[in-house]
């Protein structure tokens, strides 16, 4: 398993065996290709630095689980 932290503040991203877990890939994220090939990501909280909305809506439909 690979694990990248991305500071500030929050970001994570998890891959393992082709998949990956990305979470709260904010607006302070420094690498702007977070997301790319995620296979999920979870937003933890709405603060700008765990969610930023221009990247949210490049993403495909959610998955919402409360």
């Amino acid at each position: 398993m690979k694990l990248a932290k991305f500071a500030p503040p929050a970001c994570v991203r998890l891959e393992k065996d082709a998949q990956s877990l990305v979470i709260d890939p904010g607006a302070m994220t420094p690498d702007q290709n977070i997301l790319d090939g995620a296979k999920t990501v979870l937003i933890t909280h709405e603060h700008f630095h765990h969610f930023e909305e221009d990247t949210a809506s490049s993403l495909p439909p959610p998955t919402i689980r409360n």
